[in-house]
């Protein structure tokens, strides 16, 4: 089958949009809201710029106080240094996904996820690859993959049932206030699109713990 990069091709689109089991609802699950309604509000606010953005999540957040997305764990990692926790990556936008090696769809979809990955690493963007299988099932796919994984994966690790997802493969973004804006399939062209318009609202911008830093 053709790779992912071939996105717009309708047939393998359908194909992937299709995933590994029952098609997740747009329902929030766990404090992660749906992908419809704050897709569409995110990305037409970055068509009329960062300002907007920010009105946006501002609004978002009087009706979603207290929004919050359990923390991440794994048994073992790997692709990283170590143990990747959300709350270390705050003041970046995280993209969670949930997947398998027996799932075709997700595997189909790693040389997307590869370049997004490739692409975007430097503006701020973290993806984090979530599987309940084990560390030996992981590190023999990498070896026999022809196109293995280059971003952190985390085996042996409950995100999948802890976030409620019901069908892989499965993408939470997280914005750069460790808020939770999008959940969806990630080879739809919308997560791209929430990947962008959140890269573009400027660290300094989101309350974290450390001082903003005035940019040149």
């Amino acid at each position: 089958m053709t790779s992912i990069r071939l996105l717009g091709t309708g047939s393998l689109l359908l194909a992937l949009l299709c995933g590994c089991s029952k098609a997740t609802s747009p329902q929030a699950a766990n404090g992660v809201p749906p992908a419809t309604g704050n897709r569409r509000e995110v990305v037409e606010a970055e068509r009329r710029g960062g300002g907007a953005i920010q009105q946006v999540q501002s609004t978002r957040a009087e009706s979603e106080a207290d929004t919050k997305i359990p923390e991440v764990s794994a048994t073992a990692w790997l692709n990283c240094d170590g143990p990747q926790t959300l709350a270390a990556l705050r003041g970046n936008v995280v993209l969670i996904e949930c997947w398998a090696t027996w799932c075709r769809p997700c595997v189909q979809g790693i040389p997307h996820m590869n370049e997004m990955h490739a692409h975007y690493a430097d503006r701020g963007l973290r993806i984090l690859s979530f599987t309940d299988e084990t560390l030996a099932k992981v590190q023999g796919f990498q070896k026999r993959s022809k196109t293995p994984i280059q971003y952190p994966i985390g085996v042996g690790s409950p995100v999948s049932r802890l976030y409620g997802v019901r069908g892989i493969p499965h993408a939470i973004i997280v914005g750069r206030d460790g808020k939770p804006i999008w959940q969806g399939h990630p080879g739809d062209p919308s997560c791209e699109d929430v990947i962008v318009a959140a890269l573009n609202v400027k660290t300094a911008a989101v309350e974290t713990d450390e001082p903003a830093t005035r940019e040149e």
